[in-house]
């Protein structure tokens, strides 16, 4: 339920569809008390609104939720790995039904997820092909140029209850993301090893277009 640092040699340790916003997601380090919920509001689908209070926004408000999941609770979580100096593939969807294991609970993919759309074939407006998706999600990107940028951060705290915002540090930033299902070789810098064999890291995004000034914490 949270990340783990790997150094650079050996261990050390949503709305309705049609309307869906987006999120990172990983299954196994997943910080969420409703993870595996296939019915109804998806935690990780609301956007965060800008004057909502600290207890709300803060880890999307499943701060509480690290070891509470009743679905999970009873498996083995897995860190999500860091290799210090190497790089990460990260994955983002609207529901987690949406996007295969490890990920998230659903089969396979809907489109392909590597796959970068040029500007063409992106389009323009909020029904445009690239800010749907393939028809699935809503990144708030009206054409190419409009994906806003996604950043990863960390905290050398292994109990999420005890971090607070001065403990993130982020550590890896895209500046055009998102902007694919599943985006690839976000570097990861030297960072020295966590406390306890595990951190708690989340997953920032402040969407372009968007009709109320909203942003997204994911923690993992």
């Amino acid at each position: 339920p949270m990340c783990k640092m790997r150094p650079a040699f050996g261990l050390s340790w949503f709305l309705s569809v049609a309307n869906a916003h987006f999120s990172f997601v990983h299954q196994p380090s997943q910080i969420a008390c409703d993870f595996d919920d296939t019915e109804g509001l998806n935690w990780l689908s609301l956007p965060l609104v800008e004057g909502q209070p600290f207890e709300e926004w803060w880890f999307h408000g499943q701060v509480d939720c690290q070891y509470r999941n009743s679905q999970r609770e009873k498996q083995q979580l897995q860190p999500f790995e860091l290799p210090s100096g190497g790089t990460i593939d990260i994955v983002m969807t609207s529901r987690v039904n949406l996007v295969p294991p490890p990920y998230g609970t659903g089969t396979e993919f809907n489109i392909n997820p590597d796959h970068v759309m040029s500007v063409d074939e992106w389009g323009v407006g909020s029904q445009s092909n690239g800010n749907k998706l393939g028809g699935k999600h809503n990144i708030h990107a009206y054409t190419r140029d409009d994906t806003s940028g996604c950043a990863l951060a960390i905290a050398y705290q292994s109990d999420a209850t005890k971090v607070t915002p001065h403990d993130f540090v982020v550590f890896s930033v895209l500046h055009d993301c998102p902007k694919r299902l599943r985006e690839t070789q976000m570097e990861v810098p030297d960072l020295p090893s966590c406390p306890d064999g595990n951190c708690i890291c989340a997953w920032f995004w402040i969407p372009k277009n968007s009709g109320l000034k909203n942003y997204y914490m994911t923690p993992f």
